[in-house]
């Protein structure tokens, strides 16, 4: 339970940045865009089940979390919180072409968030994860797998 607790608080944590502007950039090219604190505004989740859409309303309001914050630091570390005592700690990349961003938390787990869009004070990233191992946790029948999509806005 505390690994998909944690699993929780980065995944929100993380998809909190999304740009609305159709002048934004998709790219970062630079990593000093990033430094400071982020609040997730909206978190749209979908989940996909065996390659179909998924369209059970109980289960989406348990990743979704507005009001969560991530911090990035100028030595490449990062703090994540979801508004509780919990609080997910490591460090954070940006790859060359400013299109990936490489979370490594403390726990040993790494999450990799697309840039879909950024401005400086915007950011929307999307993420994916099979989380086929949750599935009888949450009650879902899966053939083959169960994955996670969700696009995160994030405001500065």
């Amino acid at each position: 339970m505390k690994n998909f607790k944690l699993l929780v608080v980065l995944f929100i944590g993380l998809f909190i940045l999304q740009g609305c502007n159709k002048e934004d950039d998709e790219n970062l090219s630079n990593t000093a865009d990033l430094i400071g604190l982020w609040t997730s505004t909206e978190v749209e989740i979908t989940f996909l089940v065996d390659g179909q859409p998924y369209t059970d309303n109980d289960l989406a309001p348990q990743f979704e979390g507005q009001g969560q914050t991530l911090v990035f630091r100028e030595d490449n570390t990062f703090t994540s919180n979801e508004g509780t005592a919990d609080e997910d700690k490591g460090t954070w990349s940006l790859n060359a072409e400013g299109s990936i961003i490489t979370f490594n938390s403390d726990s040993g787990e790494s999450y990799e968030y697309e840039i879909l869009s950024s401005s400086d004070s915007q950011l929307k990233i999307k993420y994916e994860q099979d989380i086929t191992a949750l599935a009888a946790f949450f009650g879902v029948e899966v053939q083959e797998e169960f994955i996670l999509e969700g696009e995160v806005i994030l405001v500065k």
